[in-house]
């Protein structure tokens, strides 16, 4: 099968397919996601101080506005993740384009740049239990380690697990943070 036809990762495109998948999603309170979102063309304009502080003042406004808890996140040069538990009637697709709009006009005004910021969509996954949650975690914090980018998980400073952004997640606010 051509790939091309259904998804172009590069653009972030869908294929014919995508729409009507969209159409079945369901977000429910109280469940936690694990979601990825990528800059248009995986172009690497994250892995700066502006662009990181917005991503990561878009969660925190989204803790602190009861839209999600966040169980973690980590700002990488092209995409950000984040592990996040819905609140109140809000819905996961809320919360992202919440996330999207505020970070998109932010981060093109800093940059100097307009048009399309984020590719269309982003991935989710529904986490099923602690167990999972905390190998996502790992999985997360140690993206930039992987990427080459960070020699520790605790040194890339756009994550969670940097003790500056300790306050919005929920798991450091229960050790004592």
């Amino acid at each position: 099968m051509d790939d091309r036809k259904w998804f172009n990762a590069k653009s972030g495109a869908a294929g014919p397919g995508h729409r009507a998948l969209r159409g079945g999603r369901i977000s429910l309170c109280g469940a936690t996601y694990f979601v990825t979102k990528c800059v248009a063309e995986r172009a690497s304009l994250l892995a700066n101080p502006t662009s990181a502080a917005a991503i990561i003042g878009s969660l925190r406004w989204l803790v602190s506005n009861r839209y999600a808890i966040c169980w973690g996140f980590v700002v990488m040069p092209d995409h950000y993740h984040a592990i996040l538990e819905l609140c109140g009637n809000k819905s996961l697709s809320d919360a992202m384009a919440s996330i999207d709009r505020y970070t998109a006009r932010r981060i093109n005004f800093h940059l100097g740049r307009g048009g399309a910021f984020w590719q269309r969509g982003y991935y989710d996954h529904a986490v099923r239990g602690a167990e999972e949650l905390e190998d996502i975690l790992a999985y997360v914090h140690a993206n930039p380690v992987r990427a080459g980018i960070a020699a520790t998980p605790n040194a890339w400073p756009y994550s969670s697990l940097n003790l500056e952004h300790a306050k919005i997640v929920a798991w450091a606010s229960h050790e004592g943070a």
